[in-house]
């Protein structure tokens, strides 16, 4: 293989880890070659109604706001809303793409059916249109995302209920469900935002959850929750946290005159360590449940035709379920390839780089309490800076040694293996690459470095890929009504 070749990284995906993924390999002087299962980039957030399995829907908007989703050296445009819906994600990341010349490097339609590890390569069965061939690459980058199946656990207190069950996958407006008796089983993002969307269609809308979530406004005093977080809070203790936490949220509720604890609207109460527990902002929720528009539930007991009847002993009859049970995020076949799964996701060092497969990594493979795409761009810049032999790995017994330190400590913690806390993780990945901001930047940087609201521009300060307007771009004055 000559020297050209050796440059060739294959990456599977062309969503927003795939886009973010290619980007970094260029600046390493790399050659991303991808693949797309798809006739279209971006993903989920290429959202198509007509689309069957799609994770999105029409009414979509993130949970966290653009300063914290922004990618390090291409923010958000300002006049944007501070939540913006999928269209507008959709629209900033197809200016990412086209901004930095992406799109040519994608090879749509091309479905990766098999991976095959030779001992020193990577084999890839690639069906395109029907057509069957083999490609090989000395490295490789998965980027096929977490929402990619959905998951239906097993659930047979529903085995004698005779009413129609779909997945949140499956939904894409409020259209079919008006005037119906519609029950949202579990209280993530996307069961808050569905049950929402339909109590404003006039449908009779029910939640029914086992676990907890920490569900909150939006917007604590007028500003967007997660812009009361600055780096700062990387040094507290999760007890100390939490009790922050808990005080500006019981604040937030007593200043609308609304309840700040779940049990109020017969869901599980939650606990305020953010380390351990889902964030889900949300404003139309919480006013939906505060205003008798949805109504609460614990776990689903058992069923019997349309009648379902709940662990607290009450009762009510649905015409539909809807599923929020999540995703599982499939791989694509693997021989010769033999990961640990923990958590659904591969066992990894710094949940990028399986020890015992040279050269093959993963981007977006975490669930992130915080924006997905900054996360994700420090993993694909650490991929690339190790893929061009800038930077080198830790020894294999060393990397060895960090992965079954972190299963330990989320063990006690009783933490998801695959959830990540965004700064103190892309901290310790900027330091690898050389990106460590360190506070020499003046006064006003290092304020808004340290008191918030979280920026990956920071990253961009120094190092390879640094960015002139980065300074700029932390300076940033926020206006809040």
């Amino acid at each position: 293989m000559n020297k050209d070749q050796n440059k060739n990284v294959a990456v599977i995906g062309a969503g927003a880890a795939g886009l973010i993924t290619v980007k970094a390999l260029l600046e390493e002087g790399l050659c991303p070659v991808v693949f797309e299962a798809d006739a279209e980039p971006l993903g989920i957030w290429n959202y198509k109604k007509e689309e069957d399995e799609q994770a999105a829907y029409q009414s979509l908007h993130t949970n966290v706001t653009k300063d914290i989703m922004a990618l390090s050296d291409f923010p958000f445009d300002p006049k944007l809303p501070h939540y913006p819906s999928w269209q507008e994600v959709k629209h900033y990341l197809d200016n990412y793409g086209r901004k930095f010349k992406l799109y040519q490097y994608i090879k749509y339609e091309s479905k990766i059916t098999k991976i095959i590890y030779s001992g020193h390569e990577y084999i890839l069965t690639i069906d395109h249109k029907g057509e069957i061939r083999e490609e090989r690459y000395k490295k490789l980058v998965i980027c096929t995302g977490m929402f990619n199946t959905k998951y239906i656990p097993e659930m047979p207190e529903l085995k004698d209920y005779t009413g129609k069950i779909i997945h949140a996958v499956n939904y894409k407006d409020s259209t079919p469900y008006k005037k119906r008796k519609v029950l949202v089983v579990g209280i993530g993002s996307s069961a808050v935002d569905i049950a929402s969307d339909l109590s404003e269609t006039g449908a009779d809308i029910s939640v029914s959850a086992r676990k907890s979530s920490i569900v909150i406004p939006q917007f604590f005093n007028f500003k967007p929750f997660d812009h009361h977080n600055g780096k700062i809070n990387k040094f507290y203790s999760n007890k100390k946290l939490a009790k922050k936490f808990k005080k500006m949220h019981q604040e937030e509720c007593k200043r609308r005159n609304i309840p700040s604890d779940l049990k109020e609207f017969n869901l599980p109460s939650f606990d305020y360590d953010i380390s351990l527990n889902k964030v889900v902002a949300t404003e139309r929720f919480v006013n939906g449940l505060s205003y008798g528009k949805i109504k609460g539930f614990p776990g689903i007991q058992s069923s019997s035709d349309k009648q379902i009847t709940f662990t607290n002993g009450s009762k009510g009859e649905f015409d539909t379920i809807i599923l929020a049970t999540g995703y599982d995020p499939v791989l694509p076949e693997m021989e010769n390839i033999n990961l640990e799964i923990i958590d659904k996701i591969p066992v990894s060092y710094l949940h990028i780089f399986p020890i015992d497969y040279p050269n093959l990594s993963f981007t977006g493979r975490i669930w992130v309490k915080g924006g997905a795409f900054p996360p994700m761009e420090m993993q694909a810049r650490l991929i690339s800076a190790v893929y061009s032999g800038r930077v080198k790995l830790p020894s294999y017994l060393n990397m060895k040694a960090s992965i079954e330190k972190e299963i330990s400590r989320k063990e006690k913690m009783k933490m998801d293996y695959s959830w990540v806390i965004p700064v103190p993780y892309m901290d310790k990945i900027a330091k690898m690459i050389g990106a460590y901001p360190g506070y020499l930047y003046g006064f006003s940087v290092l304020k808004a470095i340290l008191k918030g609201p979280f920026r990956s521009y920071q990253y961009r300060l120094k190092g390879e890929g640094k960015d002139p307007r980065a300074k700029q771009h932390l300076k940033q004055k926020f206006r809040y009504q």
